[in-house]
């Protein structure tokens, strides 16, 4: 799946996602492969060059992270890192940040509240029945160091316009708690197919220096 990157009313890149259609295994274990990519347009790549890179194993069974690596490039700061995920009597990451050669272990108890890290949360709200949606999700997201807690919230069904078709759709509140760059009370949005398939077909955040947004292009399917 592609999408244009918006930061306000400006183009300034594309992103991609992509699930590999082979199963990998991992101690034996299935996962599924996902994969983001974020490259600015020419003209922005011009002010400010950005190529972000992210990958996880996900657990088949569960959909929880068992590895997921990061390669962040924004001008001239490089940030790598990658991420190893267990989940015994508590749940732990044990990450390497390659470009300070740092080692960083992080732990955290189980709660009802599903942990995931970005992608396979990407994957988890997928699996959800998110049209017949009626309460809020709750979600607990392992980001750059941070655990972020934050919910989706029902709010209206509609139609989204792509390739002259009018799609029918489900739309949640995205509500996170108040940060260095969100204020309280700034939220996003989250529009998805109202199918079997719940394609996210927008997605946007809105920061204290504008909103940031991606807008579905184009689905492929690997043959």
């Amino acid at each position: 799946m592609t999408y244009s990157v918006f930061f306000g009313w400006f183009d300034i890149g594309e992103a991609e996602v992509w699930i590999d259609p082979e199963i990998h295994f991992e101690q034996g274990i299935p996962h599924f492969m996902v994969r983001l990519n974020i490259t600015s347009s020419p003209w922005f790549r011009f002010l400010k060059p950005m190529d972000m890179c992210f990958e996880s194993l996900i657990n088949v069974n569960d959909l929880r992270p068992t590895n997921s690596f990061r390669d962040i490039k924004q001008g001239r700061k490089v940030d790598i890192r990658y991420d190893k995920f267990s989940y015994r009597d508590s749940i732990s990451v044990e990450a390497y940040i390659e470009d300070i050669d740092k080692h960083r272990s992080h732990k955290f108890a189980f709660s009802e509240i599903p942990f995931r890290d970005a992608l396979s949360t990407y994957l988890y709200l997928r699996s959800r029945d998110l049209a017949n949606a009626t309460d809020r999700i709750e979600v607990r997201t392992f980001f750059s160091n941070e655990l972020y807690e934050f919910y989706i919230e029902p709010e209206d069904k509609g139609r989204f316009n792509m390739d002259g078709d009018r799609i029918p759709t489900a739309e949640f509140k995205l509500i996170f708690p108040p940060s260095d760059l969100m204020a309280k009370g700034k939220a996003g949005s989250v529009i998805v197919s109202a199918d079997e398939r719940q394609i996210p077909l927008k997605f946007k955040v809105n920061l204290n220096v504008g909103s940031f947004a991606l807008v579905l292009d184009e689905i492929q399917y690997d043959q």
